[in-house]
C-alpha cells in the first residue's frame, strides 16, 4: 500500500513542479535546473513524509494486535 500510496502522490505533484513558474512559455537553461531541483526535493520530501504515514500505521497495528492478545 505505501508504495502505490507514494507513486500516486508523486505521480500528482511532479508536474506542479516542472510548470512553468509566472505564466511564461519561455524556458531558459537556469529555469530548466531549478524546475528540476525542485522536482527533486519535493519527490524527496514526499517520500520521507509517506514514509512516516506507513510508520505510523505499522506502529498502530502492532499495538491493535498486542491489545487484541492482552
Amino acid at each position: 500500500m505505501g508504495v502505490a500510496m507514494e507513486a500516486s502522490i508523486l505521480q500528482l505533484a511532479i508536474p506542479l513542479a516542472g510548470s512553468p513558474v509566472g505564466g511564461t512559455s519561455s524556458t531558459s537553461l537556469a529555469d530548466v535546473s531549478r524546475s528540476q531541483e525542485c522536482r527533486t526535493v519535493l519527490e524527496e520530501e514526499l517520500r520521507e513524509m509517506v514514509r512516516g504515514k506507513n510508520d505510523d500505521l505499522k506502529h498502530d497495528l502492532d499495538q491493535l494486535s498486542i491489545s487484541r492478545y492482552t
